[in-house]
């Protein structure tokens, strides 16, 4: 899982898949069990109103400090979008269908 810092990643570029610039990074959310970032809200830019999620299980940041994900620029922005709070138990299972990953495991 990416090493994320709300603060200090704030802004980052995100990298898709095919090594395609998709936007910047507009927030980070947290699991609230343990704390660890688990997606990032992405700003696509001034012509889109929508923020999609992207979960964070394979992603990486690359030595120039840009956020890749496994996902394709068209995935991401097809994806469901970003509330201010994290997303419940439901958007999340609807998030992780989306991209074809298992949903973040809660206790």
């Amino acid at each position: 899982m990416a090493n994320i810092d709300q603060h200090q990643h704030m802004g980052a570029k995100v990298i898709d898949s095919r090594g395609h610039p998709v936007g910047k990074v507009a927030n980070v959310f947290y699991d609230d069990r343990t704390l660890e970032p688990q997606w990032i809200a992405v700003n696509l830019g001034l012509l889109h109103r929508r923020s999609p999620l992207v979960p964070l299980d394979q992603a990486y940041f690359s030595e120039s400090g840009d956020l890749v994900v496994p996902f394709t620029e068209d995935t991401i922005k097809d994806a469901p979008a970003a509330h201010e709070t994290a997303p419940t138990s439901r958007e999340a299972e609807d998030i992780a269908r989306h991209y074809g990953v298992e949903p973040p495991h809660h206790s």
